[in-house]
């Protein structure tokens, strides 16, 4: 499930800045036909090819043919929040997620605005519970000056 929200909050983490593919090419290792294969915004996930058109479904990434426009930059954090959270989900801090433009422009202390995608995945226990994990896809932020 994905939401819009807007929130306010100290960030509490920022990471080192990190790079991913938009696309990722793909090479079969038995025919050596290529696949591009768009990636999804879900971190968690890479998101590989279906069976060849050979049948098989054995491929190695091919890194070395990709290029700058499909680089996405970007920086996870964590953010504590003040407000703008639904409250029902009771959560006082959330992973955050800054690309491209966003990229080190916020230090830890820092109380901003950000508007983002609240991305909310089920997550099963080994105990055959499911937990909530929620990821903030920041699309825009307001650094908040006290007075």
């Amino acid at each position: 499930m994905e939401t819009n929200i807007k929130i306010i909050g100290k960030i509490s983490k920022i990471d080192d800045l990190k790079f991913r593919a938009k696309v990722i090419p793909f090479e079969c290792k038995y025919c050596g036909r290529i696949f591009k294969i768009p990636q999804s915004s879900n971190f968690f996930k890479k998101t590989t090819p279906g069976p060849c058109v050979c049948g098989k479904k054995d491929f190695s990434e091919i890194l070395e043919i990709i290029t700058s426009e499909d680089i996405i930059e970007h920086q996870k954090g964590e953010i504590e929040i003040y407000n703008g959270l639904p409250r029902k989900f009771g959560i006082k801090k959330i992973p955050i997620i800054f690309e491209n433009g966003l990229v080190n422009k916020n230090d830890v202390g820092e109380t901003v605005e950000l508007d983002g995608i609240l991305s909310i995945y089920s997550v099963p226990k080994v105990n055959m519970d499911v937990f909530k994990k929620f990821v903030l896809n920041v699309k825009g932020y307001k650094k908040i000056v006290s007075g």
